[in-house]
């Protein structure tokens, strides 16, 4: 996995946010993609989020907006 080879120097508070949809979803052709990179070793004790479902297009590229419909 190319993921494996991207050197990162991370601070002790790390944080890696994936906005996309079902990037932590855990069935289907996804198979959970923010576990499995979790599990790399340049990864290792970095809080790492995703997103459980899908969504429609944010206006905001670095805001999520939740609404219940």
């Amino acid at each position: 996995m190319w993921w494996e080879k991207i050197e990162v120097l991370w601070s002790p508070s790390g944080k890696f946010v994936f906005y996309g949809c079902n990037t932590g979803n855990n069935g289907g052709v996804f198979n959970n993609f923010v576990e499995n990179i979790s599990k790399l070793s340049n990864f290792k004790d970095i809080e790492i989020w995703g997103q459980s479902t899908s969504s429609f297009p944010s206006f905001y590229p670095d805001y999520r907006v939740t609404t219940i419909g």
